[in-house]
């Protein structure tokens, strides 16, 4: 289980993001059921991650069998302050689809009345845990070793090239990066994957670093939204930052805008444009010796061999597939969503 840092003291409702994921734990464990609530605020592939690869790992570990691992997130996103929201992980480390998503609907009709006050169990942990956010429930120790586990997977995904020492710190040309946690949970993140990749560290937009359940700097907390990156712009080109990557509060959105010095100008990318950079970029750093599947079978060349696809939403561009019939690797057409995606 993992939250962000969303929190409302509206009437009648006094709840946050952990309160919630709280509240979450105990139900399952009241139940019989071994929960993991990871310590802090997180970004939200985390918890698909824990779900896929280091819950799995640790049960195996442990000679534990038949055990099946789900993961909820309590976040609300890029929607607006007010909002709360509730994400849960199948088994495959994707969102819920149906008919699952039907079978939890139709369990909760059939259990509106709490099996156990849990409201008490609350109260009575926050008397005995009151300087412990989490209330002795969460995991410091291995909410360290799932992300250590989570950015060494990164590392030597083959993702890391190395091409980031390329880039000489002390040109007048050197790349800089400006870049915004839209008032969520991003930033160390962020700071950790800059880390990861070798690049240089970022500059941050001080005023948007800091997790604020309020976001008061921008209307909308959604980095596509028209004006959400005015803040990033104006410190960006004090600080001669060309590019500025943007997350959006639970750090599973990202937005890119570039400087053009010649117009004086930013343009923000869209959606399309960004996944079809990112798909090229893909493509190039795999394509030499490795397998790619293609609609007529594998094409193979050297020993490590691995098949090479893609995907992208319907109502995405049709730059991948338009690649991918040129190139020759496999691609799918999915429904709208990640959880179709994954």
């Amino acid at each position: 289980i993992g939250y962000d840092h969303r929190s409302s003291t509206s009437e009648p409702f006094d709840i946050s993001s952990l309160s919630f994921a709280i509240i979450t734990a105990l139900v399952f464990m009241e139940a019989g059921i071994k929960c993991f609530l990871i310590d802090g605020l997180v970004a939200t592939p985390l918890v698909p991650y824990g779900v896929l690869r280091y819950v799995p790992e640790i049960m195996y570990a442990n000679q534990e069998k038949n055990v099946v691992s789900f993961g909820v997130m309590i976040t609300a996103s890029h929607n607006p302050a007010q909002d709360a929201g509730y994400k849960v992980y199948w088994t495959d480390g994707c969102q819920i689809r149906s008919p699952i998503d039907q079978g939890i609907a139709s369990k909760i009709e059939e259990n509106l009345t709490p099996w156990t006050d849990y409201q008490k169990l609350y109260d009575d942990r926050k008397a005995k845990y009151p300087s412990d956010p989490c209330l002795g429930l969460s995991l410091p120790v291995e909410t360290e070793k799932m992300v250590d586990a989570y950015y060494d997977a990164i590392l030597h995904s083959g993702l890391v090239t190395g091409i980031a020492k390329q880039i000489q710190p002390q040109a007048t040309n050197a790349l800089k990066f400006c870049y915004t946690a839209m008032h969520g949970v991003g930033y160390k993140f962020a700071k950790r994957s800059f880390s990861n990749f070798g690049l240089l560290p970022f500059a941050s937009v001080a005023e948007q670093e800091e997790a604020d359940p309020t976001f008061p700097t921008v209307v909308f907390p959604n980095p596509e939204e028209k004006g959400a990156l005015d803040l990033a712009k104006k410190y960006a080109l004090e600080q001669n930052c060309k590019i500025i990557l943007a997350n959006d509060p639970d750090a599973d959105r990202l937005a890119v805008s570039e400087y053009n010095p010649s117009t004086d100008s930013w343009t923000d990318l869209t959606g399309d444009q960004i996944g079809m950079l990112l798909g090229h970029w893909l493509w190039t750093q795999f394509k030499d010796g490795k397998e790619t599947m293609s609609q007529k079978g594998p094409s193979t060349s050297g020993a490590d061999a691995v098949p090479i696809s893609m995907c992208c939403s319907t109502v995405s561009s049709q730059m991948l597939a338009t690649m991918a019939r040129q190139e020759g690797f496999h691609f799918e057409d999915t429904l709208t969503g990640f959880k179709w995606i994954g």
